[in-house]
């Protein structure tokens, strides 16, 4: 029976070393820093074992992904660039940000080709989901860069839709 198999769990080093945090040496003095908590708890004795597949960890209160398949990327997208994976009609598109991961990615919404702002590329099909239906509320903040003066009219419209 493998370490990953034990009733008990793996020991917290193990797993945040496996997810490249850092070294086992350095996640022991982390512990005892009182800088790591799994499911909201500090934890200080260096024997904790956890269940990578449902346990949450943090370390200085930032999430650490233990499930290494899955793959994010935020991508700043340029204007010029359309938000497919593949352009039927050659224009440049996501392939160019996309060719050297190993994962297949997908781009979880759009931008226009002329319009430039995150756009996040993930194999995460869950999380791109709930990113993208609108049953689950993700707000979407859009800025726009226009010429001339922008009167309350104009917004008042552009709020109750066009």
């Amino acid at each position: 029976m493998s370490g990953f198999e034990t009733p008990e769990g793996i020991r917290l080093q193990k797993v945040l070393s496996a997810a490249g945090v850092a070294s086992r040496r350095v996640i022991e003095q982390y512990i005892v820093e009182g800088r790591i908590r799994v499911n909201g708890e500090t934890v200080t004795e260096l024997g904790r074992r956890v269940d990578p597949e449902t346990d949450l960890i943090d370390v200085d209160g930032t999430a650490v992904q233990l499930d290494v398949s899955k793959r994010y990327v935020m991508l700043n997208k340029p204007t010029g660039v359309v938000s497919s994976m593949r352009d039927e009609n050659g224009r440049p598109d996501l392939r160019v940000f996309t060719d050297d991961y190993e994962e297949r990615l997908y781009n979880v919404g759009r931008l226009d080709a002329e319009t430039s702002g995150l756009l996040v590329l993930t194999n995460d099909g869950d999380l791109a989901h709930v990113l993208a239906h609108p049953s689950f509320g993700v707000t979407k903040v859009y800025i726009a860069k226009v010429e001339g003066e922008v009167t309350a009219q104009t917004i008042s419209k552009l709020t109750k839709g066009i």
